[in-house]
């Protein structure tokens, strides 16, 4: 697995950068309001690569073929999108069968470019049944999951069914950069998290997701996370006895 800084409390890029770098991180997600200028943004970063472009709200089928094209340009491996929320007197089925196709007609593109379509697990679609059912109908090597701790306990939903139901269709997971030496209730979460993504093999990008908070908090969970997905150590071998004199 890679590890990516997501920080949108950062205000501009090139905090984010200086952000990346105090943490050791050389790879970062950039929020889509970024990317105006490619060159520029580019420039900003000043070598770091660009694991996701993340885009939050919704927009119309032009709007996302132009970000799609900026994150190629970029460099970008994959493109973040959030889905759409179920207005009263619509049902998950609709929006759902809606939103598929509108992914579905932006994949081509995708992956014409080297870009995967990332879909974020929140709102109606955080619990990895729904997510299934989503990249079920969108059927599309270029599409996976952006799998995301924080919604999906929101959701009531634990990493242990989560990770092993939606295994390498995960693309992109976002943690919380919380101290792993607290006492934060997350830390469970997170630990069990690790350890399934080592089940499944991940070898997609891991966010951690800083959220305006200190640059070490980043180090310490990558740290941390390394170590709960690194294979357990075999036990030393004992020491044969003496062979015994005659």
């Amino acid at each position: 697995m890679r590890f990516s800084l997501f920080d949108p409390a950062t205000p501009s890029l090139d905090e984010l950068a200086h952000r990346a770098r105090a943490a050791g991180i050389a790879c970062v997600d950039v929020a889509a309001e970024w990317l105006g200028d490619v060159e520029r943004t580019r420039g900003l970063l000043g070598g770091l690569a660009v694991g996701c472009v993340v885009a939050e709200g919704q927009a119309d089928a032009a709007a996302l073929r132009r970000l799609v094209a900026q994150a190629a340009d970029l460099g970008a491996e994959s493109v973040r999108l959030p889905v759409p929320g179920v207005a009263k007197g619509r049902s998950v089925a609709a929006v759902r069968a809606e939103f598929a196709a509108s992914v579905a007609n932006l994949a081509d593109e995708a992956a014409g470019r080297s870009l995967r379509l990332l879909v974020a697990s929140e709102g109606a679609f955080a619990t990895a049944a729904s997510m299934w059912l989503l990249l079920e109908l969108i059927n599309h090597p270029a599409v996976g999951c952006s799998w995301e701790l924080s919604a999906v306990e929101q959701a009531g939903e634990r990493p242990a069914v989560a990770i092993p139901t939606l295994n390498s269709r995960i693309g992109r997971v976002v943690l919380p950069a919380v101290d792993p030496a607290s006492d934060n209730p997350m830390i469970g979460s997170l630990r069990l998290s690790a350890q399934r993504l080592r089940g499944i093999g991940h070898a997609g990008l891991v966010s951690i997701e800083l959220s305006g908070g200190p640059a070490e908090a980043a180090t310490a969970l990558v740290r941390v996370v390394e170590e709960w997905t690194s294979p357990p150590k075999k036990p030393a071998a004992k020491p044969k006895p003496a062979a015994a004199k005659g």
